[in-house]
Parts: C-alpha cells; sequence; structure tokens
C-alpha cells in the first residue's frame, strides 16, 4: 500500500489509539500502607480468619493460623509492567517459611492490566511472626516503598 495523504492519517489515528490504550493501565499508584487484609489480597484459604489466639479464650487473633507442616496461600495485586514487585522481608524463618512467590498473570490480555502475585507459606515451628511485603522497585533502595502489607502469621502444633 502507497503511503498517501488519505491513508496516512488513518494510521496515525490508529496509532494514538493504540499507545493510549496500551499507557492506560500504567498509572496506578499505591500510597497507603496496610496492615492485614486489603482490598488487593485474595485469601486461597477457607479456614483462616478470625480465631480464638489463647486456650483460655482471653485473647482473640486475628491474623492467619497454620499448623507445623500445614501451608497457606494468599494473592497481592501486582503489575510488574510498572517496575514494581512484591518483596518479602526479613522474618523468624525457625516458625515459617515461604515456599513459593510466583506471578500470576491476568486472564484478560489488555497492556498493562494487574496480576498477582501468589505467596505459600509453611508452618515450620509453634510461634508467631509478622510478615512485610513491600511493593517497590526492587532496585531503588532509596525510595519508600509504594505500599506495605503485614500480615500476622501463627503456627501451631
Amino acid at each position: 500500500m502507497k503511503w498517501t495523504q488519505g491513508n496516512l492519517g488513518i494510521r496515525t489515528l490508529l496509532g494514538l489509539c493504540l499507545i493510549i490504550g496500551g499507557l492506560s493501565g500504567c498509572g496506578e499508584t499505591r500510597s497507603e500502607p496496610t496492615k492485614g487484609y486489603s482490598d488487593g489480597v485474595v485469601d486461597n484459604n477457607q479456614s483462616n480468619g478470625d480465631q480464638n489466639g489463647g486456650d483460655d479464650g482471653s485473647e482473640e487473633f486475628t491474623g492467619i493460623l497454620v499448623a507445623i507442616g500445614e501451608r497457606h496461600t494468599f494473592d497481592l495485586e501486582s503489575n510488574p509492567s510498572t517496575g514494581y514487585s512484591w518483596i518479602v522481608q526479613d522474618f523468624d524463618d525457625t516458625v515459617l517459611k515461604l515456599v513459593s512467590q510466583i506471578y500470576l498473570a491476568p486472564e484478560e490480555t489488555v497492556a498493562g492490566a494487574s496480576g498477582n502475585d501468589r505467596f505459600t507459606f509453611e508452618g515450620l515451628g509453634v510461634g508467631q511472626v509478622t510478615v512485610s511485603i513491600e511493593y517497590k522497585q526492587p532496585w531503588d533502595s532509596e525510595t519508600v516503598p509504594a505500599e506495605t502489607h503485614e500480615v500476622e502469621i501463627k503456627v501451631t502444633e
């Protein structure tokens, strides 16, 4: 096809539509830290939630409760096309082990669409830990994370 004045305008318009459509999902920002579950979290385990923390019923535990050897999985919304990713911070690895962290792409094939990072933890020893997961650009150690997700996990026998 020859580049003529008539089809050049159509091609330009089509190109602009593709660029604008591709950038539409890239402007998402995360500013407020979260504690516990937020809108971007999907808990893949049915049995956990508000659970009694003590044998005497005096203190209510509102985190995740797992037994030694049991695994717990949850998802956090993620968009690696922005350069951000979830990074698990240090925690007591005698109580809990991070078994896996995998990215699950969205079902829709829109450029810039968010997917989920799926985290699987396994109880190793009796105790309670706070797992802090930061949403940041891994190469930028100077900037405060865009979001911090903290989850309490209690491991029982």
